[in-house]
Parts: structure tokens; sequence; C-alpha cells
């Protein structure tokens, strides 16, 4: 009964700190691109955050697995409160963009690791048996509140400017630290040993997930959520001005239908988590759908189907995540269901760095309505990858899934 009071005690910290994020995250690029004129910005803000990332994961995965996760994760929440406070009250003295690209950048950063510790503590105090239910519950919410953030951002920043909803994201900060306050202790078996450089922690974590099963081919699926990601936050907001005459109204509406599909993803494929009996047919379905949304939106230059186009991303988005989280939970123990969340962020990091690199320099030479062509290589390359992957029956381990925790 305390972990199930646990638990909906996380989901609500989870709400409050992902509705700010996502409200803040959504106005920010906006402002930078309707102000300065200079899409590039937004691939600078995304791309700095994603190199600290790149840094800060390997050490981060060992210590979610050797300190007291609540602390960490009350930390995270405490530092996003400062950044957001700072930012609100430099940005009414200069009224710089730099500004709301330190913003942005930090927020993104804290938002990758809140996203390790959450699954982390969520896979320590739900038991295996009913973690497929939990976990249908944890993306649910994550989607509901992008739903929401999504409509409810319009009239937040045009109520209050962009400083009101820095101070928006501040207060949700401080709720959900609050929240997390009253979890119990979840104190870890130390893992960090000796003075290792980050490079030994990367390849010691990455030797820790690789030891499973298949899971090379989780790693490289979870690149296709990555994807979407780097679509929405870098061709979408120029994507969406050549459609609406530099009107905000639909830009920040394509975040809702995103969160829309994913939600009904998961209310029609939320308990089917690893259900398929072969890993190609599992992979098979996001993969194609993945390949007709990058045709659609590339080849039919209409508003509807770029919506279309989200939904679809969404959907597979939603479906990788909850198989991801579930494969970690099923094949690692309490002690490494850090390092593990840790190394698949790591990975899909990696690929959101080359993306945005890539992207940002190839829409200079071609042009922003060409770049869907980098994702159809993407999305053939990933058939090729996936005709040539032998099916296995189980993502999991078979001595894990058999055992008690």
């Amino acid at each position: 009964m305390k972990k199930l009071s646990a638990f909906a005690t996380l989901q609500v910290a989870n709400l409050f700190s992902g509705a700010g994020s996502a409200i803040s995250l959504l106005a920010i690029p906006w402002v930078l691109v309707e102000t300065t004129g200079n899409p590039a910005l937004i691939a600078g803000y995304f791309l700095v955050s994603q190199i600290c990332l790149l840094l800060l994961l390997p050490v981060f995965g060992p210590t979610v697995d050797s300190l007291n996760r609540k602390t960490i994760a009350i930390v995270l929440q405490l530092g996003g409160l400062g950044v957001q406070l700072v930012a609100a009250y430099s940005y009414t003295l200069w009224q710089s963009h730099w500004i709301l690209l330190f913003s942005a950048s930090v927020i993104l950063v804290l938002r990758g690791l809140d996203q390790v510790i959450r699954q982390s503590i969520a896979q320590a105090l739900v038991d295996k048996e009913q973690y497929r239910s939990a976990n249908k519950k944890i993306e649910f919410v994550r989607q509901g509140v992008t739903f929401a953030s999504g409509i409810v951002a319009i009239p937040i920043y045009h109520f209050g400017g962009i400083v009101f909803v820095l101070l928006v994201d501040a207060f949700t900060f401080a709720f959900a630290g609050l929240c997390l306050s009253v979890l119990p202790r979840l104190k870890m078996t130390p893992q960090l040993q000796g003075k290792a450089s980050l490079l030994q922690l990367a390849r010691d974590s990455v030797d820790l997930i690789l030891s499973r099963p298949r899971a090379s081919i989780l790693l490289a699926v979870s690149t296709i959520p990555t994807c979407a990601v780097v679509a929405m936050n870098i061709i979408y907001p120029d994507h969406f001005r050549s459609f609406l005459n530099e009107s905000s109204a639909t830009y920040y509406f394509h975040d809702s239908i995103y969160a829309a599909a994913a939600m009904a993803m998961v209310i029609l494929w939320g308990t089917r988590q690893h259900s398929p009996p072969d890993l190609c047919k599992l992979l098979s379905l996001p993969m194609a759908a993945f390949l007709f949304g990058v045709v659609l939106i590339a080849t039919v230059p209409k508003l509807e189907a770029t919506y279309a186009a989200i939904a679809i991303f969404a959907m597979i988005a939603a479906y990788i995540r909850m198989n991801r989280s579930t494969y970690i939970m099923d094949s690692f123990d309490d002690a490494e269901q850090g390092r593990a969340n840790a190394t698949v962020e790591l990975s899909a990091t990696m690929i959101s760095i080359v993306l945005t690199a890539g992207l940002g320099y190839l829409s200079k030479l071609v042009g922003v309505q060409y770049l869907w062509s980098v994702f159809l290589v993407i999305g053939v390359l990933g058939v090729i990858v996936l005709l040539m992957t032998p099916g296995t029956k189980s993502l999991a381990s078979p001595s894990k899934l058999d055992g008690p925790r």
C-alpha cells in the first residue's frame, strides 16, 4: 500500500514538473524565432544541451544506482527552480535572447537527467508483475501533460509574456520538489569505484546493458523517438511558419496533436508490452509507420499531412518508450536500472547531437523543406537492420523473468 501511495505521489510530481517545463520549452523557441528571425538559435541551444547531457549521463547512471534517488530527484527540482527564477529576473532587466537560450539549455539538460531518475524511482517502487500497468500510467501522464501544455501555453504566454512563463515553470519545479520530499528513501548499493574517467564509466554502463540479450537492438530502436523529437525542435517551428504567416497558434497546437496520438497508443496498446512473439515483428510496425510518416510530410505540402505525420511519430515514440522501459525493468536488478536508463538515454543523446548538427548545417545548404529526406534515409537504414536481425522469442532475459525480484 505504501508503494502504491508513493507511486501516485511520484505521478503528481511528474505532472507538475513536466507541465511547467513543457510550457516554457514551447514558448521559448517561438519567442526566439519571432524576435531574432533566426531558427538556427533553436538548433544551437538544443545542441548545447545534448552535449552537456552526453558528458553528464555516464556519471549520472552510476550515481543514481549509488545514492538516494529521492535526494537526487529533489536536487534536480531545486536546480530547475533556481534557474527559472534567475532567468525571469534577468530577462526583466535586459530582455536578451541569450538569457532565454541559457534557460532552455539548462532545462533541457535537467529534463534529460530527470527522465532517468524518475524512471529509476518508478522501477524501484513497483514490483515487476505490476510494472506493465504502472508503465502505461507513466506514459499516459507524460503525454497528458504535453497535451494540456500545448493548449494552455498560448493563453499563458499571451497573458503574462515570457517572464510569466518562466515563473510558472519555477512554481511547478517547487511543487514537484515538495511532492518528491514525501517519498521513501531509495538508497542503493554504491557503484562508483575510485576515480574512474567519464569514458570508463560510459564503457562500463554500455557493457552492462549489452550483456543482456538483444539490448543492442533496444539501443538502435531508441533512435526513432529521438528522430521525432529532433524534428519537432528543429524543423517544425520553421515548417509551421510557412503555413501560418508567422502565427503561433498552430505551432503550439502541434504538441497537443502529438500527445493526443501518443495517449491513443497508450490506451490501445499499453497492455501489449513485449507481447509480439518475435522481435522483428515488434520493430516492423513502428519502422513501417516511421517511413510512411516521413514520406507523407515530405511529399504532401498541406498542414493536414503535417498533423498526420506528427500523430504517427507520436504513436511510434510512445510504443517504443513503453517497451524500452519494460525491457529494462525485466532485465536489470534495482541496483542496475539507473545505469541502464542512463545508457539508453546516452545513445539517444548521441543521435540527437549528430542529427541536430547535421540538420542545422543542411538547412543552410538545401533549405528546411528538404530535411525530411534525411529521416527517410534513416528509416531505410532501419529497415535494412531489421531485415538482417534474426528473430527472438523474448526481449528480456529468461532467467530474470522466471525468477523472483
